[in-house]
């Protein structure tokens, strides 16, 4: 046999260029000589006759429940399948997948060359999606608007805009004495998601109190994924409740958004007085799940999310002795509470560093560096350099141990 034949997870369309790219070990010769690999083979597309003429995806965008899909051409109202003829599958930044197939019982919608598809589910602004359709075998199939031409079966159509639609949830508080003013306190509010920074809300936003009474509040700022402001009433630490009531929709305030735009819901929190210490590293608190690699701090170190280190400042080196150097890249960094949040480049595998004793992936050293360095809240003082201390890989329940 001197040729062979693929099937196509979608059918190519007339005038569209097609190369074929074989990066596989497996194919071999009748003399069992291994087929070299190769890239950009330029195939010849003749495709026509009624292929021709039935639409194609050409575009894909997600936002939250719904996937979107533009065709090649218009299609026919009247021709919109359930929604469980598609399903998406995702993938995230850790490289877990996931599958989500549209509703069921719901019907897609259909206008102009366009498909709206509602899923039986939600995707996250981080992972990447591909769409199928699976043309049902009754029950109204996409057809073209002119020559009613049935749209073919196809896999994995690459979804390449996903909006994140997610607003951030409620967030954690810490209130402290503030450190030279005796009849005032700070409040800092610790969100998941970084905020849009033109965003600032109002004190009409606000309804505060500090042991059931209504205190007025100041000088709001938005930094980073943090609100800030002062609230005129003392705080002694251990000892004074506060409640913090946030109304999106009060007049003359401004809704908090995180940086696609998507509005905080209101919410309310309670917490007792705290009294912030210059922060350092709880013992075997570094962990790396995936993607992320957090440090936990003491139980009252709190961190100013207005100083956020450069990735410069971290080095990693492996569990070797000695120790080398190795190149872990760092995508962002943020601080919520006590945790300070590194999120890399790239997942670290769930085998890694896992032996007999240990599943220690490997070791983080932060310098402190001149500009920006990790402190605490209320002028406690920065942290010091420390490491290299071990960081535990999470992933390991995947792995068996090895010797």
């Amino acid at each position: 046999m001197t040729e062979m034949r693929l099937t196509l997870s979608q059918p190519a369309r007339p005038g569209q260029r097609v190369r074929l790219r074989y990066w596989g070990s497996r194919l071999k010769s009748t003399a069992n000589v291994q087929v070299p690999r190769f890239g950009q083979l330029e195939v010849t597309n003749v495709t026509g006759g009624a292929a021709a003429m039935a639409p194609a995806p050409l575009y894909g965008s997600a936002a939250g429940s719904t996937v979107t899909v533009r065709f090649t051409r218009a299609l026919a109202e009247d021709s919109a399948p359930t929604a469980g003829a598609f399903q998406v599958w995702t993938r995230d930044r850790n490289n877990d997948g996931r599958t989500i197939w549209g509703m069921a019982t719901a019907t897609t919608s259909v206008s102009g060359d366009t498909v709206t598809i509602p899923l039986d589910g939600s995707v996250k602004a981080d992972e990447q999606l591909r769409v199928s359709y699976f043309k049902p075998a009754s029950g109204p199939v996409l057809k073209d608007r002119l020559l009613n031409t049935e749209v073919a079966s196809w896999r994995d159509f690459p979804v390449y805009s996903n909006h994140d639609v997610t607003p951030p949830g409620a967030p954690s508080m810490v209130v402290f004495q503030h450190p030279s003013v005796t009849t005032a306190s700070t409040v800092v509010l610790y969100f998941e998601k970084a905020l849009d920074t033109g965003s600032v809300p109002a004190a009409a936003n606000f309804t505060v109190s500090a042991a059931g009474s209504t205190v007025t509040t100041t000088s709001y700022s938005v930094t980073n994924n943090s609100v800030i402001f002062g609230a005129n009433a003392a705080s002694v630490s251990g000892t004074t409740d506060w409640r913090v009531v946030y109304d999106p929709d009060a007049t003359g305030g401004t809704p908090i958004r995180d940086e696609a735009g998507n509005r905080v819901a209101g919410f309310t929190l309670d917490r007792t007085a705290t009294s912030p210490n210059k922060p350092a590293p709880a013992t075997q608190a570094m962990t790396v799940d995936g993607a992320t690699l957090e440090i936990l701090f003491g139980a009252t170190d709190w961190l100013d999310p207005s100083s956020v280190p450069a990735a410069s400042a971290f080095t990693f080196h492996n569990t070797e002795s000695p120790a080398a150097e190795i190149d872990i890249g760092i995508e962002d960094i943020s601080v919520t509470s006590k945790r300070l949040i590194l999120l890399l480049e790239n997942p670290v595998p769930p085998c890694a560093g896992i032996t007999v004793t240990n599943n220690i992936a490997f070791r983080i050293t932060y310098t402190k560096p001149a500009t920006n360095p990790l402190r605490g809240l209320g002028g406690t003082g920065q942290a010091d350099g420390f490491g290299p201390l071990n960081v535990q890989n999470q992933r390991t329940d995947r792995c068996r141990r090895i010797r």
